[in-house]
């Protein structure tokens, strides 16, 4: 196969000249979005190379020292090198792609802050969704519900035939090798591995290199960081560090974050302490005994698992430990649930990803009240 050099752009925008002129308005602006240069400056599970004929995108192995997969991102009319192509645990994806299945409501609100929710074909749990225009397309039957919770049907995924499905990878009953086979690439989406809230936010910019929507990214996350600074230093200003518990007894096993997920760096960005599992980019399970004894006396209590507990009472009989802790104790409890539907749907999961200003906005309300009076919490909620 030849590669084609400094004429595939010409290629690509004067592949018809019969086209109308919105037509070519739009292959144009696709081409000159495609120059765009994308630089992350927090993500660290996965790497963007920008090169003239393509775009390398490197997802890495939550865990190992190794990649999960390499996508390159290549314009329609643009031709590469087998030596390129096929390389081990390579796939080639034509962009700007027309359609996608979302395996995660995060996937979901990457698309909404951009603006693309019309090419969404599926997801999962589509009952749930908060934000307007998904929940429209959703009613009019235009996305599909392709799965519940871990279960996903994949029958249905097939039949929609979309250019990209996006999975994280917890997902195992998704083949990449045998969708590739009928035209469907599969693309790894961690934003939830990330070590901190800016980092998963950064996420959007992946979508935005699929949809040819790199610079629209690009501006947004600027925006969004600004924000989140501001909101930073100004927590920087507060004359206490309350300490924070952030975990929950599941059938008599505490989970707590690890030091290397996003929780503690969101915590301390609100300027608080927190105690976290060494080593750990996740929940790790810890007993109670344990917990008590490096948390009891905490000041804040913060559940990432609030399901639909809106009482203090509720929560206090849920588990016979709970009470023994100061922060239930002084009623200072709060569940990332102030935004959730009775049968689920928590746009905290949806939306949340993209706005972490916000969170961190809400913690700060409620951590450091005196430095911002006039916010009123948008993702959390006060048991009371």
């Amino acid at each position: 196969m030849k590669i084609i050099i400094g004429s595939s752009f010409l290629l690509f925008s004067c592949k018809d000249s019969n086209t109308n002129a919105k037509s070519d308005t739009s292959i144009d602006e696709t081409a000159a979005d495609f120059n765009f240069e994308t630089k992350l400056k927090h993500a660290r599970k996965f790497i963007v190379n920008n090169y003239a004929e393509y775009k390398e995108v490197i997802i890495l192995h939550p865990l190992q020292d190794d990649t999960l997969a390499t996508y390159l991102l290549v314009p329609k009319a643009t031709l590469l090198p087998d030596k390129i192509v096929k390389q081990e645990k390579t796939y080639l994806i034509h962009v700007p792609i027309k359609s996608i299945v979302c395996l995660s409501s995060s996937h979901v609100g990457a698309l909404a802050v951009l603006g693309l929710q019309d090419h969404i074909k599926g997801a999962t749990n589509t009952d749930g969704y908060w934000d307007p225009t998904v929940q429209e397309l959703v009613h009019e039957g235009l996305i599909k519900d392709v799965g519940r919770g871990m279960s996903t049907n994949i029958e249905q995924i097939i039949a929609l035939q979309p250019d990209v499905i996006t999975k994280n990878d917890h997902t195992t009953n998704i083949s990449h090798e045998e969708l590739l086979t009928i035209g469907i690439n599969t693309l790894y989406y961690n934003d939830w591995r990330e070590s901190d809230l800016l980092a998963r936010a950064e996420w959007m910019k992946l979508m935005g290199l699929l949809f040819c929507k790199a610079e629209l990214a690009d501006s947004i996350f600027n925006k969004t960081e600004e924000r989140y600074n501001r909101v930073k230093t100004l927590a920087l200003t507060a004359q206490t560090k309350p300490r924070v518990l952030i975990a929950q007894d599941i059938r008599g096993v505490w989970f707590v974050p690890g030091d290397r997920s996003y929780v503690p760096r969101m915590i301390e960005d609100a300027h608080a302490t927190i105690k976290t599992v060494e080593g750990a980019s996740a929940s790790l399970p810890c007993s109670f005994e344990q917990v008590f004894d490096e948390h009891r006396n905490d000041d804040y209590w913060f559940s990432l698992k609030g399901g639909t507990t809106k009482t203090l009472s509720e929560f206090g009989n849920s588990s016979e430990h709970y009470k023994k802790f100061e922060a239930f104790k002084n009623g200072q409890v709060y569940f990332n649930n102030k935004r959730v539907k009775p049968h689920g749907g928590n746009d905290f999961w949806e939306s949340g990803a993209y706005y972490p200003d916000v969170i961190l906005k809400d913690l700060v309300k409620i951590i450091h009240p005196e430095l911002l009076p006039d916010h009123e919490t948008y993702y959390w909620r006060k048991l009371d």
